[in-house]
């Protein structure tokens, strides 16, 4: 009889620790799900671009459309974030995408992908062959390396490849915000394509 009652003992002990692990995980997959209340977590994709111009992993932010129609391309702004900045402040400090979202809202301007691109504090620029940083005499810290190459030959077809994307220059914008502005200007030009 106490065979039987510790076995019993055990197989309930076993079953609710099984409950409990249950609710752990169910707890854990919804807080993955519902993210937003406002569905923005579905609307954000993250990339880490492994770059092989740059020799490192690099991340992109993709806010996409309210509402993706199958079939419809949509125009890209690939915008880049001050000195200070990565993709991430674009998203969430510079609010580009609710932006955008209600100039679509008032009908100024149709749907578009907005691509977020870290881009270190380089500039832009094809500055050295190589990733590294530069001190200036007054102790700031930039760095140098091919961030044009990198734009151009891994960032944009990546994005077109993946998402349904304008790919001519008509669907093609850039913008940035101080350093980043440099940055849009300057691969504008070179690239006008």
């Amino acid at each position: 009889a106490d065979h039987k009652k510790t076995t019993v003992r055990i197989h309930l002990l076993q079953m609710g620790l099984t409950v409990v692990l249950l609710f752990a995980c169910l707890t854990v997959l919804a807080a993955c799900v519902t993210d937003d209340d406002d569905g923005t977590a579905t609307r954000l994709v993250t990339i880490d671009l492994e770059s092989m111009i740059l020799s490192k992993r690099m991340q992109i932010l993709v806010w996409l459309p309210e509402a993706i129609e199958e079939g419809q391309s949509y125009p890209v702004l690939y915008f880049l974030p001050d000195g200070g900045g990565s993709a991430h402040t674009v998203i969430h400090d510079y609010q580009v995408g609710e932006a955008a979202d209600a100039r679509v809202g008032q009908g100024v301007i149709e749907p578009m992908i907005i691509v977020a691109v870290s881009m270190d504090r380089s500039f832009g620029l094809n500055s050295a062959a190589d990733v590294r940083p530069v001190e200036t005499a007054g102790g700031q810290v930039f760095i140098e390396g091919p961030y044009e190459d990198y734009f151009i030959e891994e960032v944009i077809p990546l994005i077109e490849a993946r998402f349904q994307t304008k790919n001519d220059r008509f669907g093609r914008m850039i913008g940035g915000y101080s350093m980043g502005g440099y940055a849009a200007l300057h691969l504008a030009f070179r690239h006008p394509e």
